[in-house]
């Protein structure tokens, strides 16, 4: 599987503007309360949010455990949020991370989330087409529990 293959979209339909939405997607240090793997992070560089503003990251999977630095590559407020993971190495930068919000109707949203490998990260390189793939569909399933429970908090606000 090539890097291209490493690429999805997965969409939700929101009871709330897209001015909610977009604060939450945009606040990267509450994605842990909705993602599988991020259990948290901070701010470190720049205003929150803003592009090229950057956020340390920590995830889990299983018993693995991992710290990644994002950087804010897209800030159209109430439109489009997108952030790139290690955007410092000099290798990368290896996976794009976008949150697309179109207004359907006075007080409703769609959002979709995508997720993009740009280039195989170091980490990732010697797994095979069928590791490569059950990552992929692991990304999946945590990209629609993520949307559900980012509908949920912006329906509930």
């Amino acid at each position: 599987m090539t890097a291209p293959d490493m690429r999805q979209s997965h969409s939700v339909n929101i009871k709330a503007n897209p001015e909610v939405v977009y604060s939450l997607v945009s606040n990267l240090s509450r994605m842990g309360e909705w993602s599988t793997e991020n259990i948290g992070g901070e701010w470190i560089e720049g205003d929150p949010g803003a592009v090229n503003s950057k956020f340390s990251g920590n995830n889990k999977m299983g018993d693995f455990e991992w710290t990644v630095d994002i950087r804010v590559s897209k800030a159209d407020v109430n439109e489009h949020f997108e952030f790139i993971v290690d955007p410092d190495n000099e290798e990368g930068p290896f996976v794009r991370w976008g949150y697309k919000i179109v207004e359907l109707e006075q007080g409703s949203s769609e959002l979709t989330e995508t997720w993009e490998i740009i280039l195989l990260p170091v980490s990732l390189r010697s797994l095979t087409d069928r590791q490569l793939a059950n990552r992929k569909a692991a990304v999946g399933e945590g990209m629609r529990a993520t949307l559900q429970g980012i509908k949920a908090s912006a329906e509930a606000s």
